[in-house]
């Protein structure tokens, strides 16, 4: 029965969704029907002012031709004012004819092609008046004799009659249009009317049968009421003889209750007892996860400082092995390059004979030359060892720019000497460095290109910085002769080692480069072709300056 009901009140809701929806189409169909009934109306009026004005184009070229043919017989001011007046109304008649027909959707080439005859035509008036005013009779009437204003004529009223046609057209398509919107308003209607009808009636039905319902809901709720009333008596009966019972039964839960409170008040004092201890294990318990956390924070100081000492013993061993290296470079280079000069030495002492002086002298000036050799490396041991030495104290904020400038005065000979064009490119110009190797560096680099310049070109060098990824790069490119790396790779930077042998030179200059850009914590690559040019590029961590020697 609920179910049924349910339905009939979700059919009842569509219907009257359904009736909504076309009374609003039928408010949408009349506003149609009254927008298509206005376009008809504007229609015609835009067609009746079409016909109006084609004719007035007419009547305008009528009045040209009798303008001229009056001006023909008496070409006075007056009668050619007739001509300049129809002149004139040709441009507003034109305009008028034009948004009309542009309104009513007209072609327009058709229009065009008109007008343009009849601009021409004017055109042709216009120049037999002029034949006129020239006294060009003759020439006047044997163009006049062509009557070119008949086919004008025909044009204009070929484009009337269109124009007519076109205009009925329309209307005739308004007037169906809103035929047709007028019919589908009555389908609507008879439609609604086939809704509405049986709706009204299935809800006439049910409002009689409602009344009927209500008035048996009315009669049961009495009938509902009295029984309800006869039950209240019964329960009021059965609650005073319960009442009578629970009275009873509460005098014995008292003296229960009372023996519970004295069993609580012991359990209470237990429980005290218990809270009491629970709080010193509690204590106990954080004092306990103070001591860990003391220990574990101990054990991760531990730790860290047990990995500190690891990297500490790790750079110390590796800064030994390369101290081991350099000791034993050193060992070799002593063994090596002094023994040559020493040996020369002891060999001149013991053939040096003090009778001769003209052999004396030689051998003196050898065993002079020979320590000057032996001078020279230990001066340059000398100068190695001080890079050994090397204090951070010293580090200060370098410009590049500067120290550039710098090497360059240095060099002002040599630069002017080989023409040589040293370009720079640094977009790092600043590094917190020991200022002497950076110098050093620059000189000994700078010097190389000039020195190892190719002999069929100018020199060009290039230097270069830039920061990235935390580090300063710096490259030094020239055109020079070049370096065979295949055969040279694993010497280039050895001391006194040379690969070209037509300019002066120790074998210094690259291996106190490599060794001071190592000292500074940096490292120095080549990339060479031969006959091409060489680049070095050197790569230094940013240290950033302290705060006393940045203000400085």
């Amino acid at each position: 029965m609920r179910e049924n009901f349910r339905y009939r009140k979700k059919a009842v809701y569509v219907l009257v969704a359904v009736i909504a929806i076309c009374l609003l189409a039928e408010l949408i169909l009349m506003q149609r029907n009254e927008n298509v009934l206005q376009r008809s109306i504007e229609v015609q009026r835009e067609a009746e002012a079409v016909k109006i004005n084609t004719l007035d184009i007419i009547r305008n070229v009528h009045l040209l031709d009798l303008g001229l043919r009056g001006y023909a017989l008496a070409p006075t001011k007056q009668i050619a004012s007739a001509l300049d007046s129809a002149l004139a109304n040709k441009g507003r008649i034109f305009l008028r004819v034009q948004k009309s027909l542009a309104y009513l959707g007209f072609p327009p080439e058709e229009f065009s092609q008109v007008k343009d005859l009849t601009n021409e035509y004017f055109d042709f008036i216009f120049g037999l008046k002029k034949l006129i005013d020239d006294g060009q009779h003759e020439e006047f009437k044997k163009l006049f004799a062509e009557d070119r204003g008949y086919q004008v004529w025909r044009d204009h009223r070929a484009l009337l009659a269109k124009v007519n046609a076109f205009a009925d057209n329309i209307s005739a398509e308004a007037k169906a249009d809103f035929e047709r919107a007028q019919r589908n308003i009555y389908l609507l209607q008879i439609v609604i009317l086939c809704i509405v009808l049986p709706t009204v009636l299935y809800t006439a039905y049910y409002s009689n049968q409602t009344v009927s319902l209500a008035e048996k809901l009315k009669e049961s709720e009495a009938n509902r009421n009295a029984l309800l009333a006869e039950q209240n008596q019964i329960l009021e009966r059965a609650v005073h003889d319960r009442t009578q019972e629970i009275l009873a039964q509460n005098e014995e839960i008292k003296s229960q209750n009372e023996e519970i409170v004295s069993h609580n008040e012991h359990l209470l004092s237990q429980q005290n007892e218990i809270e009491k201890q629970a709080l010193q294990l509690l204590e106990k318990n954080e004092e306990l996860e103070r001591i860990r956390k003391a220990i574990s924070s101990r054990n991760d100081s531990l730790s860290i400082e047990v990995e500190r000492q690891n990297q500490h013993l790790s750079a110390a061993n590796k800064e030994l092995l390369e101290q081991n290296n350099r000791l034993e470079q050193f060992a070799y280079i002593i063994s090596h390059n002094l023994r040559a000069p020493i040996a020369r030495l002891i060999g001149l002492t013991s053939i040096i004979n003090l009778n001769d002086p003209d052999d004396t002298a030689k051998v003196v000036h050898m065993i002079h030359q020979s320590s000057e050799e032996l001078d020279t490396i230990v001066k340059d041991l000398t100068g190695i060892l001080s890079i050994q030495r090397l204090s951070p104290t010293l580090y200060s904020e370098i410009d590049l720019e500067f120290v550039l400038a710098k090497v360059k005065s240095i060099l002002t000979e040599d630069i002017a000497e080989t023409k040589a064009s040293i370009q720079s490119h640094l977009q790092a110009r600043k590094i917190f460095s020991l200022s002497p190797y950076i110098e050093s560096i620059f000189l000994n680099l700078i010097s190389n290109s000039l020195k190892y310049r190719h002999p069929n070109r100018d020199l060009n060098v290039r230097i270069s910085s830039s920061q990235e990824d935390g580090h300063i790069r710096l490259s030094f490119e020239d055109n020079g002769l070049g370096i065979d790396l295949e055969r040279n790779s694993q010497n280039i930077f050895n001391l006194y080692k040379r690969f070209h042998f037509h300019v002066e030179g120790k074998g210094i200059g690259l291996f106190l480069v490599k060794t001071q850009v190592e000292a500074l914590g940096g490292s120095v690559t080549v990339n060479s072709e031969i006959d091409r040019g060489t680049t070095f590029e050197i790569s230094f961590k940013v240290i950033p300056p302290k705060p006393h020697e940045q203000s400085a």
